[in-house]
């Protein structure tokens, strides 16, 4: 199903618009619940490592899933 383009395309597109799109749930609900500069900034910077090790895990599966199949 993966090895298909236009399937592999979408997932490909798709991976970084719906980690954007958490990206401004988190960031939005941090900017306004928590007060404290540096806990702020320390959570933004867990959550942004944790979207981009989830893409690049997520790319990385949906390659070997088509390479493979």
């Amino acid at each position: 199903m993966v090895k298909q383009p236009l399937i592999a395309g979408g997932l490909l597109l798709w991976i970084p618009l719906l980690l954007a799109h958490a990206w401004v749930g988190i960031r939005d609900v941090l900017i306004d619940y928590v007060h404290q500069l540096a806990l702020r900034l320390s959570l933004l910077m867990l959550f942004g490592f944790i979207f981009i090790a989830s893409g690049l895990w997520l790319f990385k599966a949906i390659i070997t899933a088509g390479v493979t199949t």
